[in-house]
């Protein structure tokens, strides 16, 4: 959603790779999407109701 945000809003339509490195809130949600993900499937033991 993000990335069609800056292609209509901000009229840049390059390549998806380079507003990849230049946009901080795609990298922030992709690495908070990698956390999240090995969290979920790693690590099995942490429970949040004991």
């Amino acid at each position: 959603m993000r990335y069609l945000q800056i292609i209509f809003v901000s009229a840049d339509s390059g390549s998806p790779t380079k507003i990849l490195y230049k946009d901080l809130f795609i990298q922030i949600s992709l690495l908070l999407w990698i956390a999240s993900f090995i969290v979920i499937i790693y690590i099995k033991d942490i429970t949040i109701f004991k």
